[in-house]
C-alpha cells in the first residue's frame, strides 16, 4: 500500500486526491488505491508491473509496481488497474480473505505461485542493491525456490560455508568483490556448484571473462521466464554431468 501512495502521489504533480478503500467483494479482500492524477498511457499498461520497467527515466529503479505484483502474488491475490471515473487511475488488490485459524491460513497454498519445473532448488542470491534483490528474490520464490540473500561477496562466502546450495545468482556490479571474483572464489570452495551471473552490461561483453565460471550470464532487467529458464537448464546440465 505504501508504494501504490508513493506512486499516486508522483502521478499528482499540481497535487490532487489519493483515496484508499477497503472492502469485501465475493468474499475476498479487496484495497483500491485511487488518485487524482495524470493516469496511466493505454500503450504501457502491460508492462508497469514489469520488474525495471520505469517511466521515470533516472528517478527509479523500476520496481515499485513490481513488488507490489510479487506480495500480492505470493499470497494468492492479484493486482490490477483502471481508470478512475473522471481522472487518474484506480489500484485494485484482490485478495482471498484471511481463513479463521492461523493454522489455516498457513497451510493454505498460494493459488496463483507458479510451479518450477526443475523443482524447489536452494538458491543463494547476491545483489547489493537491496531493492534489485527484494525483487530477484521474489522472482525465485515465486518460482518455488529456496532463496538465502546476501548483499555482499563476503557475506556470499559466510553463507556458502555455513550452507548447502544447489545454485548461484549474483549481480556483478558490486563493491569490493564483484561478481566474477566471488564466482572465481566459489569454484575454489564449490567446483561443483552452478553459478548464474546477472548484469546490466551487454552478456556479449562478459562472455570472455565469464567463460569458465558462469554457466549462464543474464542482461538486466531480467524476467522471472528468463531466470527460470535459466535455471532450469543449469540443473539440467549439472544433472547429466
Amino acid at each position: 500500500v505504501q508504494n501504490l501512495v508513493l506512486n499516486a502521489v508522483e502521478a499528482m504533480p499540481d497535487g490532487g486526491d489519493v483515496t484508499v478503500r477497503t472492502l469485501v467483494r465475493e468474499g475476498r479482500a479487496v484495497i483500491e488505491v485511487e488518485d487524482t492524477g495524470e493516469g496511466i498511457d493505454p500503450a504501457i499498461r502491460e508492462r508497469i508491473f514489469e520488474p525495471f520497467f520505469t517511466t521515470k527515466g533516472g528517478r527509479g529503479h523500476g520496481l515499485g509496481l513490481a513488488i507490489c505484483w510479487s506480495i500480492v502474488n505470493r499470497m494468492g491475490g492479484t493486482i490490477d488497474i483502471r481508470p478512475a471515473s473522471e481522472r487518474g487511475t484506480v489500484f485494485v488488490l484482490d485478495m482471498p480473505a484471511a481463513p479463521e485459524s492461523v493454522t489455516d491460513a498457513r497451510e493454505a497454498p498460494t493459488a496463483s505461485a507458479p510451479q518450477s519445473a526443475s523443482g524447489a532448488v536452494r538458491v543463494l542470491l547476491v545483489d547489493d542493491d537491496d531493492s534489485v534483490r527484494e525483487v530477484i528474490g521474489f522472482m525465485l520464490e515465486a518460482l518455488e525456490h529456496e532463496v538465502t540473500f546476501a548483499d555482499s561477496g563476503d557475506a556470499a562466502l559466510r553463507a556458502l560455508d555455513a550452507g548447502t546450495f544447489d545454485v548461484l545468482v549474483t549481480d556483478q556490479s558490486m563493491p569490493g568483490m564483484n561478481g566474477l571474483a566471488l564466482a572465481a572464489a566459489v569454484r575454489d570452495r564449490a567446483p561443483d556448484l552452478p553459478r548464474v551471473l546477472l548484469s546490466g552490461q551487454n552478456p556479449k561483453h562478459l562472455a570472455a571473462e565469464a567463460e569458465g565460471l558462469f554457466a549462464r550470464v543474464l542482461a538486466k532487467p531480467v524476467t522471472t521466464e528468463a531466470l527460470g529458464t535459466a535455471l532450469r537448464e543449469v540443473l539440467a546440465g549439472r544433472s547429466r554431468s
